[in-house]
């Protein structure tokens, strides 16, 4: 079976057509006191995508993480989910290594 995805070809399904940012490496585990995966992403695109979601609300209101997407391998369902770029995470950066 073959996955290569294929840009839409109606309008108004090329309008809303995102390519994958990234994957996710580890899921959490449930029950966990800390509900975090890890993911390697493509970085400047989280960088325009948080600026696009900066555009469409009061500054009051824009956060460092950004409102992505996310589903299992097997399934057609998304979820929400908040993404942080750790690269601008100075401090964090020593503990991350």
């Amino acid at each position: 079976m073959d996955h290569i995805q294929q840009i839409p070809e109606d309008p108004a399904s090329r309008a809303s057509h995102r390519w994958p940012i990234g994957f996710v490496t580890t899921g959490f585990v449930r029950g966990s006191k800390k509900p975090v995966a890890q993911a390697f992403c493509e970085a400047v695109l989280l960088a325009l995508l948080r600026e696009e979601q900066w555009n469409e609300m009061p500054e009051k209101q824009r956060r460092k993480e950004i409102y992505v997407l996310v589903r299992n391998l097997r399934s057609s369902a998304y979820r929400l989910a908040l993404a942080t770029i750790v690269l601008e995470q100075q401090e964090d950066d020593v503990n991350f290594l």
